[in-house]
């Protein structure tokens, strides 16, 4: 069996405000004051307020003479991680889909900074469409051929692009903790440029949650990449007390 095809599509859909929160979490950008107000966009740039628009991302497909497919996706439509896959793709035509270590091999090889970046995160991108080519080639789930090991896992539930404001926030916690799911993960939305209101309208955020969820329910935060190592120490002294 041998790869024939590699193939980036696009797909699109909309969207409206009905399904996007008028908050955000914190992005490492916003240390600078134009980021850091409004509705941030996929690049990172702030833009206007939520309202309708179109979501658009990227998936891959690898395929073999067989007829068998692989697929990853959604992949974020970035110009340039699509690029750097399109370069890549020709490197993997005409080989065992099954080996995938030597073909990351080969792949980790073609350029002297595929070890960091965009390089890496399109090498990713291929490596695990082949991880999907390879379970469906030998009728097995990846997380088996990977070890295996374990028959179930706990999750969690990510309420990236929900209203970050407390009494919403509170309402839609409440909702997912009744769906049964026993954990969650919430994000900020202020940081170091939002000062000490910012921090504060964060506590207010962790606070709610942990009274509203109760004092053993898990709770976790994310503050992707937007803090300095000072806000972060300053503010987990106060986020100690809600766990």
């Amino acid at each position: 069996m041998k790869i024939t095809g590699v193939k980036l599509y696009r797909h699109t859909a909309p969207y409206t405000a009905k399904y996007q929160s008028e908050d955000r979490s914190v992005g490492p950008l916003d240390v600078y004051d134009e980021y850091s107000q409004g509705i941030r966009t996929r690049g990172g740039k702030a833009a206007g307020k939520a309202g309708t628009g179109t979501l658009s991302a990227a998936f891959l497909s690898i395929t073999t003479d067989e007829g068998v497919e692989g697929v990853h996706g959604p992949i974020e439509y970035r110009s340039q991680l699509l690029v750097a896959v399109e370069n890549l793709a020709p490197h993997i035509i005409g080989r065992d889909p099954l080996e995938n270590r030597m073909i990351w091999d080969i792949l980790s090889r073609f350029d002297r900074h595929s070890r960091s970046g965009v390089m890496m995160m399109a090498i990713s991108t291929i490596d695990i469409a082949l991880w999907d080519l390879k379970g469906k080639i030998l009728g097995q789930p990846v997380y088996k051929l990977l070890g295996g090991g374990r028959s179930r896992i706990r999750p969690y539930m990510s309420t990236l692009g929900f209203s970050v404001e407390p009494k919403r926030a509170a309402e839609r916690a409440l909702m997912v903790r009744d769906m049964g799911v026993k954990a969650q993960k919430w994000f900020f939305r202020y940081g170091p440029n939002d000062g000490t209101e910012g921090m504060r309208k964060n506590m207010a955020l962790a606070t709610t949650l942990r009274e509203t969820l109760g004092p053993d329910y898990e709770l976790m935060f994310d503050c992707w990449m937007g803090w300095t190592v000072s806000y972060a120490k300053t503010i987990f002294k106060d986020l100690e007390a809600v766990r």
